[in-house]
């Protein structure tokens, strides 16, 4: 029976487990994605209850009275709820339904049954959302009937320590920030990890951030760019682009892919195929990194701030108090982050598969429970 670590993101998902050779393993979801979208669709259409990831995703632009996402926002409101297709939600009963989907295609892929999951949440999380999140689990529906074991809740700081000195040789003794870009939210955290003899005490000393900046910032901001250059060539007006439906259906299908290409290219060309008033609109736009990290500098700025404040309320400098920087979330596959972060603190700045390690740190405390 296989335990698993879950990391709940805001807006991608993933589960990882310990195989019998004692690795942490990712694993991947029906669709063969490793991540999965944290999106709900209700299809008004079909007697289901609920489509979630990548599907969902790619159909809540049609019907966006249909579609929740970003969840995880709302995990400690008790009072947050939602209606759709005549049924009342709260922030618990669809992430349940998102977990849900997460056990069910574990169960299939690593065809045994789930003995229970550690899940994480952030730091900042106080009762109601570690509350919340024990409610979603609680929900779960295991294939032989049996509801899921919730065998631990763990902060992502704290998941992240787990994994970071599981990947680490030898001792340690040191202060990290933990520089945690997500799709939708930006945390960051100061962490004391020490490590002697296979004996792991992790400490979190600090935290800060802000829930509402993210990935999803430097996706508006590569839209509106996209949008600029098709207007310069077509002679649209840019509110007209910007509010059109075609418009946005086409960015929620393709800006990632855009933003993941400027991660590892000088360049890239993207090309638009939808209709706007009745014509065609398929415009071949050029995008360079160097315009997509100016049109983002500010929000790399706010990242920077954000830290110093944490660091500055706390009387801790970057200098002599920090000894190294981990970058966790899938944002920070951004080159800008790092070059940024180096630029400014000029620190060792280490990333362990960011958009994984919360995930296998949870996993590896599973394997222990």
């Amino acid at each position: 029976m296989a335990k698993l670590g879950i990391d709940l993101g805001t807006t991608y998902l993933c589960v990882s487990y310990v195989d019998q050779d004692g690795k942490a393993q990712i694993i991947d979801n029906l669709e063969g994605d490793y991540t999965t979208p944290s999106v709900v669709y209700f299809d008004p259409y079909l007697d289901e209850e609920a489509i979630v990831g990548r599907t969902a995703k790619s159909a809540g632009w049609e019907q966006p009275e249909c579609f929740v996402e970003c969840v995880k926002r709302y995990m400690e409101d008790p009072n947050y709820s939602i209606f759709v297709k005549g049924q009342k939600y709260s922030a618990a009963e669809v992430s349940a339904l998102i977990l849900q989907k997460l056990i069910r295609d574990a169960e299939i892929v690593l065809r045994e049954n789930i003995e229970g999951v550690v899940l994480t949440i952030p730091a900042y999380f106080g009762p109601d959302g570690k509350f919340a999140t024990k409610c979603a689990a609680d929900a779960v529906r295991l294939s032989n009937g049996e509801n899921l074991q919730l065998l631990r809740i763990i902060s992502e700081p704290i998941a992240t320590a787990v994994a970071v000195c599981n990947l680490s040789k030898g001792d340690m003794d040191k202060t990290v920030l933990i520089y945690d870009l997500g799709g939708a939210t930006f945390d960051c955290s100061v962490m004391r990890l020490i490590r002697h003899s296979d004996e792991l005490d992790t400490k979190i000393i600090t935290i800060g951030g802000d829930r509402q900046l993210g990935g999803k910032d430097w996706d508006k901001a590569l839209t509106n760019l996209i949008c600029e250059k098709i207007c310069a060539a077509t002679g649209y007006d840019v509110d007209e682009i910007r509010s059109d439906i075609a418009f946005n259906a086409w960015s929620i299908n393709n800006i990632e892919r855009v933003k993941s290409n400027l991660s590892y290219r000088e360049k890239t060309i993207c090309h638009t195929d939808f209709t706007i008033d009745g014509n065609p609109c398929k415009e071949r736009v050029e995008i360079k990194v160097e315009e997509f990290e100016d049109v983002t500098s500010t929000l790399l700025d706010q990242t920077i701030m954000l830290v110093n404040d944490m660091l500055e309320k706390k009387g801790l400098s970057m200098m002599s108090d920090i000894d190294e920087i981990i970058l966790v979330g899938g944002s920070t596959k951004m080159p800008q982050v790092a070059k940024r972060l180096n630029a400014e603190y000029n620190k060792v700045i280490r990333s362990y598969e960011p958009d994984k390690i919360i995930a296998i740190g949870a996993a590896i405390v599973a394997d222990k429970c």
